[in-house]
């Protein structure tokens, strides 16, 4: 959403609450028991509330605010150019008095009614660069990205991508026909977020059953299209052009500064120009005042070679880019190796094209995460802790005979726990299938690490596997040197290529390392990413507030290691760096509000819990009726969760501090207090001590005192 400098204020028109008010603006306060007369200066302080008038000069817009009679010029002028992002020295205010117009001295007392000059608006006016900002691909968030531009009224910016239309690597050329998302369409779609839920484009927030809960392949492009079309996003993007080299003109800090993209067609890399799609002119480079790069983090397969794969006899694939014949499979056995999202998903895979085992070898066993514990975490407003998401997991572990999910390597912790820590190298997948094919007898899970390969047989340390048809090696995949060499980096400080807040780098973090869980998917993660990018450029100021602040000493630094490039980072460094940011500079966390309590209302629309649950079984089920068709025999497996199953976990939940029942209701809970804090109180003293030679004098020695109950 845009930035509103003045959200946060409760009831700003109020003097009910006017210190609370005034406590939420930043403004100073002056508690009547500081304002003794008889100090020896002659000077008394009224702290009485009322109210002020701003106005800007040549517009009708007026700012009330509650100030006390004491309140100052200089004060104020602060306030404002904190809220609006504006240097101080820009503001001058004039009052009438008289029949004439008289500047505001910084030391007076504020006027009733101001005439403020040096703004056009009470809004905060974003930065106007004198060249688009570019962004480095057209997948799931440099889509979002520029969608996000889009929705904020700005078009200064310019997609660039190699392939073809939007979509991402990923979709277009990793996953197989059938691959399908993992998380609820709700918490994924390329329009998530309160600004865009109200939006009549893609019909804003789907309604149930507009969407596929868990789309294919196919689905998941249209959608990327749709987005696309609707929000007039093509006309800035190039594709079928690929960014070669980058030039930085210009100091870090200045705001001067500027980019120089070389760019190359991808059809023909003999020649460096490229064609520039509107016109058909030769366009060697594209200046560009910022660049945000999103190259995802699923690009390349990670080449595993066994000894012995030229006698094997059998069909050796990644599971990728439609690689896999997928009729070899029926009446098979396939030995898949990896425990991440595509080893689970080819294990889906070859189960429904008849395979008669799956053999799921990985050296160490990771967490997986099922359907109904996902929607749990995304229809949540508050953080689900650690130990709650496990103890959902048992049910389908003991179901799968996959033992106690408080026993796996990534736990730290025990059941009894206050809090359970989970960090594992890769990222929950979500599935329900790979359990079912485990309880129907179709799936064997081994620990253990390959060694060689011989005649359909696979040798693993402790045992062999044979009779063996497919290999499929899902071992993980590897991020993009090219993006180093591209920004010929060195280091990621934060989320910023070799520290230039112009150049943020936005891919998906490796693994898990948390306690709570406020997601599973890409959306609301996203959503942090595109808000925090876009207030740093339309705010410089801001940003070089947070450099002055120490921002880059305190951020956490990513550099290459083992093949790996340096923007590959993993998820305590994504988390660090979000609290540092919300530390140097709160501002941002505004953007964010809400957000929370949009996506649960989402949830709760798109994928109410009594059909989402329905839905689960049905399709739990539909993979039996395939398997049976496919000759598999097995008594019926029903789906082990319940709707009361689920009103418990909510119970658990709201003990642990959550606030929602299953129908999505509020649960009761205390009203917010509008006392001020004693710390603000001491905060303005020293304040007024600072900024006021009376005070220093009058007050020099004596103790801030709060009042309990002062408004």
């Amino acid at each position: 959403m845009s930035f509103d400098p003045w959200r946060d204020l409760p009831e700003p028109s109020s003097l009910g609450n006017g210190i609370r008010v005034m406590q939420s603006l930043g403004l100073h306060v002056m508690a009547p028991e500081w304002a003794l007369a008889g100090t020896g200066t002659g000077r008394n302080f009224s702290a009485s509330l009322r109210q002020t008038t701003l106005k800007v000069l040549g517009s009708k817009e007026e700012l009330v605010i509650p100030v006390q009679t004491c309140t100052t010029v200089q004060d104020v002028k602060a306030m404002l150019s904190d809220r609006l992002m504006v240097p101080v020295h820009q503001l001058t205010f004039v009052y009438k008095q008289g029949c004439q117009l008289r500047t505001h001295r910084d030391v007076e007392q504020i006027s009733r009614q101001v005439t403020v000059k040096g703004i056009k608006s009470f809004k905060a006016e974003p930065h106007q660069w004198p060249y688009p900002i570019g962004i480095l691909g057209a997948g799931y968030h440099g889509m979002r990205t520029g969608l996000k531009w889009l929705k904020d009224g700005s078009s200064n910016f310019v997609v660039f991508d190699r392939l073809d239309r939007v979509g991402g690597h990923f979709w277009l050329k990793a996953a197989n026909k059938h691959s399908r998302l993992q998380s609820e369409f709700a918490s994924f779609c390329v329009w998530f977020g309160p600004e865009f839920g109200c939006d009549e484009r893609c019909g804003g927030v789907p309604e149930f059953g507009t969407w596929a809960t868990w789309p294919d392949r196919e689905t998941v492009l249209n959608h990327f299209e749709l987005a696309a079309k609707e929000y007039g996003l093509l006309p800035n993007c190039r594709f079928s052009v690929d960014a070669i080299a980058l030039g930085m003109i210009g100091r870090k800090t200045d705001h001067s500064r500027h980019y120089d993209l070389k760019l190359r067609n991808v059809d023909d890399r003999m020649d460096d120009r490229m064609v520039d799609q509107a016109d058909g002119r030769a366009t060697p480079t594209v200046q560009v005042s910022g660049l945000i790069t999103a190259p995802g983090s699923m690009t390349a397969n990670k080449t595993v070679n066994f000894p012995g794969e030229d006698l094997f006899d059998g069909v050796i694939a990644y599971g990728m880019n439609n690689d896999l014949p997928f009729k070899s499979l029926s009446g098979g056995c396939v030995a898949v190796v990896g425990h991440g999202a595509f080893a689970v998903e080819n294990v889906r895979t070859c189960c429904d094209a008849g395979a008669l085992k799956v053999f799921l070898v990985t050296r160490r066993k990771n967490l997986v995460c099922p359907r109904l514990p996902s929607w749990f975490v995304h229809q949540g407003s508050f953080p689900v802790p650690g130990w709650l998401l496990l103890k959902q997991f048992e049910r389908m572990f003991d179901l799968a005979g996959f033992g106690d999910p408080f026993e796996f390597p990534a736990v730290h912790g025990s059941r009894t726990s206050d809090t359970v820590l989970i960090n594992q190298p890769s990222r929950f997948t979500i599935s329900d299938v790979i359990f079912l094919a485990a309880a129907y007898g179709k799936l064997a899970l081994v620990e253990d690490t390959v060694k060689r390969l011989s005649s359909h047989t696979v040798h693993l340390s402790e045992r062999t596997l044979t009779r063996i048809t497919a290999l499929i090696k899902a071992t993980g995949l590897v991020g993009d040197s090219r993006v180093d060499r591209l920004h010929k980096m060195k280091e990621m400080k934060g989320f910023w290529a070799d520290g230039d807040c112009r150049r943020p780098i936005r891919s998906d973090p490796c693994g898990i390392e948390a306690s709570d869980f406020k997601s599973l998917s890409q959306g609301l993660t996203s959503y942090y990413n595109l808000q925090q990018d876009k207030f740093f450029f339309d705010f410089p100021r801001e940003q070089d507030i947070a450099l002055e602040r120490g921002l880059l000493e305190m951020l956490p630094v990513n550099t290459s290691d083992k093949g790996r490039p340096a923007y590959v980072h993993d998820a305590q460094h994504n988390a660090k760096t979000g609290q540092i940011l919300a530390f140097v500079c709160p501002k941002i966390m505004q953007l964010t509000l809400g957000v929370g309590e949009y996506m649960h209302k989402c949830m709760h629309r798109v994928h109410p819990l009594r059909e989402h649950l329905q839905l689960c079984r049905e399709e739990w089920d539909e993979h039996q009726k395939t398997w049976q068709g496919l000759g598999s025999e097995h008594a019926y497996v029903p789906y082990p969760y319940t709707e009361e199953m689920v009103e418990g976990w909510i119970e658990d939940h709201k003990d642990s501090g959550g606030d929602r029942s299953a129908d999505g209701n509020a649960l009761e809970s205390a009203a917010p207090t509008l006392e001020a804090d004693q710390d603000y109180y001491d905060a303005s003293r020293r304040w007024w001590m600072s900024n006021s030679s009376e005070a220093h004098v009058a007050w020099l020695g004596k103790k801030a005192v709060m009042k309990s109950g002062r408004r």
